[in-house]
């Protein structure tokens, strides 16, 4: 008796294609300006799980705070390094004019010159920086 090899129902079934069954497509993605989603959104959130859209509203509330005291603090560090750099360069100026000073009441003439000459360049180099800015900007 010879036996020939059968698939089997569900093999057979496994390689025929489901007329009945749909292949899956991707839903197009919702896009939103917004750190809101759309009420209409929220609504279908809301019906799927109860509650969740006040948990996203809470949650975009959090993390605004949270943006908020990041710029501010950006902000803040920003201020105080244009201080500390202001108050730099004055002490710096402040010392080479004491060097020029210094120069001239040791009849150094050349000392007091380059220390002037430094002190008029740097100071000529924030002006024009400032006009340059205030050409940049919008009116």
């Amino acid at each position: 008796m010879t036996r020939t090899c059968r698939t089997p129902k569900a093999t057979r079934r496994l390689r025929r294609p489901a007329a009945r069954h749909r292949p899956l497509r991707p839903s197009r993605p919702s896009r939103w300006e917004a750190s809101l989603p759309p009420p209409a959104l929220l609504e279908r959130y809301d019906q799927v799980v109860p509650g969740l859209a006040r948990q996203i509203a809470e949650q975009v509330k959090i993390e605004a705070g949270h943006v908020q005291e990041h710029e501010n603090n950006t902000l803040k560090a920003s201020i105080r390094d244009r201080t500390r750099r202001q108050w730099m360069a004055f002490g710096g100026m402040m010392a080479i004019i004491g060097l020029a000073a210094f120069g001239l009441w040791m009849d150094a003439i050349w000392v007091a010159g380059v220390a002037t000459s430094i002190v008029v360049g740097t100071a000529s180099v924030f002006v024009l920086e400032s006009l340059w800015k205030r050409k940049d900007r919008p009116r």
